[in-house]
Order: C-alpha cells, then sequence, then structure tokens
C-alpha cells in the first residue's frame, strides 16, 4: 500500500464512532424519510405568568363570593330562629339546646357590625368685621339746610345716631356727618342717603378683627375668673402679710380688668354699628355758553391758532433731534466714502 492508503486507513481507525443507540434512532430516521415533527406552540413566560395569575385571582374572588353568601344565609337563618323563639316562647324547652349550640357557631361565622360614630360638627366661629362707608353728596346752594336736616331723618329711621357733625352757610357752605349706623341696616341706609342728592363719590371699607375681638373677649373672662380666685383667698387668709400681698395682686387685676373691658366694649361697638362719613357740597353751576357773533368768532380762531402753534412746537420738538441725528449720519458716512476712494488712488 501507498502512503495514502495507509493515512486513510489511519484516519478511519482514529475517526469517532457513533453510540450504538444513535445509529440505530438514525437508521429508523432515513428507513422513514425523515418525516418532519409537528410545530410546539411555546407560549412566552410572561403569557404563562399572566395565565397563573388570572387563574388565582379568579379562584380568590369564587371563594370569597361563595364564603359571603353562606355567611348570610347561616346568619339570616340565626335571625329567623330568633324570630321564631320570640313569636312562640311555649316551645323554647325543646329548641334552647339547638339555639344554644348554634349560637356560638353563628356569631363565629357572622362578624359583628361597628357602628362608627359620625364626626362631631366643628362650631364655626363667628366673624367680627369693622365696616365704613363714605359718601359725597352735592346740593344746590339753596337745598343745603334741607338736605342736611333730611341726612340726621334717615339716621333715625334707620335706628341709628350722629356722632359729630358740621354744618357751614354762607358762599363756601357745606355740611360733614360722622355718622353711626347698625351694621344689619348699612346698605339701606346708604341707598336711601343716596337718593337725598347728587352722589359725588361713594366707598366702602372691611376690616377683620376676629382675632382681636376673641383674644380680648378670652383674655377678660381668664381675668374675671382670676379676681373671684383672689377674693376667695383674700377671705380664708390667715395672716396680715397674706393678706396686703393679695390685696396688691387685687388691685392689679381689676385695673387690667376696666382697662381689657373698655377694649372690648369699643370693638363690640365698632363690629356692631358702622361709621358712615357723609359730606355735603355745593353743587357746581353748569358753564353758561357765550353768544355768537364776531367777539365769539375772535375768539374761537385765536384759540384755533395757539392750539395750531402747541402742535407745531411738538412736532418741532420731535422732528429736530431727528433732523440732527440724520444729518450726522449722512456726513459721517460721505467722510468714509471719500476716504475709501483716497485710499483706492494712493
Amino acid at each position: 500500500m501507498t502512503t495514502l492508503d495507509e493515512l486513510a486507513i489511519a484516519l478511519a481507525a482514529e475517526a469517532p464512532r457513533p453510540a450504538a443507540d444513535f445509529a440505530r434512532r438514525l437508521d429508523e430516521r432515513v428507513a422513514a424519510g425523515f418525516p418532519r415533527k409537528r410545530p410546539v406552540l411555546k407560549l412566552p413566560r410572561v403569557a404563562l405568568l399572566g395565565s397563573a395569575a388570572a387563574l388565582v385571582v379568579a379562584v380568590v374572588v369564587a371563594v370569597s363570593l361563595i364564603g359571603g353568601s353562606g355567611t348570610s344565609t347561616k346568619s339570616s337563618g340565626a335571625s329567623t330562629a330568633a324570630g321564631s323563639s320570640e313569636a312562640a316562647p311555649q316551645s323554647a324547652t325543646a329548641d334552647s339546646g339547638t339555639k344554644a349550640l348554634s349560637a356560638p357557631r353563628s356569631s363565629a361565622q357572622v362578624a359583628p357590625s361597628i357602628k362608627v360614630p359620625a364626626p362631631p360638627l366643628t362650631r364655626l366661629t363667628p366673624r367680627h368685621v369693622e365696616r365704613s362707608a363714605s359718601l359725597t353728596l352735592a346740593a344746590t346752594r339753596g337745598k343745603l339746610d334741607s338736605v342736611a336736616n333730611q341726612v340726621v331723618a334717615v339716621v333715625d329711621q334707620h335706628h341709628g345716631y350722629v356722632l359729630h357733625s358740621t354744618v357751614t352757610s354762607g358762599a363756601g357752605g357745606g355740611a360733614s356727618f360722622d355718622l353711626r349706623l347698625p351694621v344689619g341696616r348699612l346698605q339701606s341706609a346708604i341707598a336711601d342717603l343716596s337718593k337725598l342728592a347728587d352722589v359725588r363719590s361713594r366707598s366702602q371699607d372691611l376690616n377683620d378683627v376676629t382675632s382681636t375681638y376673641n383674644a380680648t373677649e378670652d383674655r377678660l373672662a381668664t381675668q374675671r375668673a382670676l379676681r373671684q380666685s383672689l377674693l376667695k383667698q383674700l377671705a380664708a387668709a390667715t395672716s396680715q402679710s397674706q393678706t396686703d400681698a393679695i390685696r396688691q395682686r387685687l388691685r392689679l387685676v381689676t385695673a387690667d380688668i376696666r382697662s381689657l373691658s373698655a377694649r372690648f366694649d369699643s370693638l363690640r361697638q365698632r363690629t356692631n354699628y358702622a361709621s358712615v362719613e357723609v359730606s355735603l357740597v355745593p353743587q357746581r353751576a353748569e358753564p353758561v355758553a357765550t353768544e355768537g357773533g364776531l367777539g365769539g368768532d375772535f375768539h374761537d380762531a385765536l384759540r384755533s391758532l395757539f392750539d395750531s402753534f402747541g402742535i407745531a412746537l411738538r412736532v418741532l420738538g420731535v422732528a429736530i433731534p431727528l433732523a440732527i441725528v440724520a444729518a450726522l449720519g449722512w456726513l459721517g458716512w460721505t467722510t468714509l466714502q471719500r476716504r475709501r476712494r483716497e485710499a483706492a488712488l494712493f
């Protein structure tokens, strides 16, 4: 044999041989003509996990529904048995044992109903607001006194009072009123006052003093309670030094109570009554139109001339700076062009 034949024999001897089982299955597939396997549908893991979770949820819901229906049935049966026992108390001897045995089971299966108390209603604290208004009326000179009297009548009609008033007669006549009106009748009173003469101006202001009002009221109540306690201590005092100390503190508390009472009364008065200032001024006469004629035309011409002159001055005031800026720009541009031409020549 040649060298090549020896090499082929050596390679054939070194080649791996398949296992007997694998060779048998390969021969069977060759004899069958290599049949195709049916495709197996493989679902992704996410879909499998989702299907399993949905199945578990469905089972839990079904079990809970079945348990709830059974509980309701048993509780209704217990209530029915209780109703029948109340309707027929004479037959309770035979059924007492059965009810005693069934009662614990029904109580264990049916959860007791817990009554949740309703939340307490919060008490709304009333607001304490200071209200003030200002009103300016204009009337002819001959009606100033009459309108002033009507202002006072309107205040009396709305159960208010005049705190201060000033009425001036003559050429520069007028009147001013400082009024106090109940808060509940403020708007109607202002409407009635506005009907007395021509209204030149009208305004209203609000100032919330609830915090100051409540703090003063609480402090006053605390000091009054302290005063009562000091009076009791003074009655029970056994020594002169103790009596003097209690009396000294009692004087301080009493002075504080007086100050707080005055402040609280002022706040209550300002929140119960609105402050209204009414000013009555003479009505100015309407300008009388001048008669026509040559004099009127001359005055109109002069007025038109002055108006035109003023307009011309305004136009010049705008045009002159613009013209100066334009001239400077043109001069700079021409100078630059000339220098460029000179540079090109040299």
